[in-house]
C-alpha cells in the first residue's frame, strides 16, 4: 500500500511502500473558503488554516489546523453539485481527521493555501 501522495510519471521509491497496518494518513474533502492557487496540483504539499466561531457567534483569527497536507484530488467545478467553495481532496495525518472535523461541525472557515516553499 502506498504511505503517501506518488506524483503520476514518478519511480515508486520502497519507503513508499508499507503494510496496511503502517500507514498514519488518510483523505479528507474539504471546501476552501478561498481560491486555491493556479500552482496547487496533485502532490502539492498545503496547510490547512481554520478560522472558528466563538460562543457568540464571532469569527476568530486564523490558525494552522493542519501543517503538513497534500492535494490529492482538486475538486471539477463543472459537476452538477458545484459549489462556489471549491473542495478539495487532502492526504492528512490520521491523527489530524478529528480536528477538521470538528472544525467542519463548529462551522469554522477553511482555507487550503500552499506550504511555504511549495510552488
Amino acid at each position: 500500500m502506498a504511505t503517501r501522495t506518488i506524483p503520476a510519471g514518478e519511480l515508486i521509491p520502497a519507503a513508499a511502500v508499507g503494510a496496511p497496518s503502517e500507514v498514519r494518513t488518510t483523505t479528507i474533502v474539504v471546501p476552501s473558503s478561498t481560491a486555491i492557487p493556479a500552482s496547487v496540483e496533485v502532490g502539492t504539499p498545503v496547510e490547512v488554516w481554520a478560522a472558528p466561531l466563538d460562543e457568540e457567534g464571532v469569527r476568530q483569527a486564523p490558525r494552522i489546523l493542519v501543517a503538513d497536507a497534500a492535494v490529492a484530488a482538486l475538486a471539477s467545478s463543472d459537476s452538477v453539485m458545484a459549489t462556489n467553495a471549491p473542495s478539495v481532496e487532502l492526504v492528512v495525518p490520521r491523527e489530524s481527521v478529528a480536528d477538521v472535523l470538528a472544525a467542519l461541525a463548529g462551522e469554522a472557515t477553511l482555507s487550503v493555501v500552499p506550504a511555504q516553499g511549495a510552488s
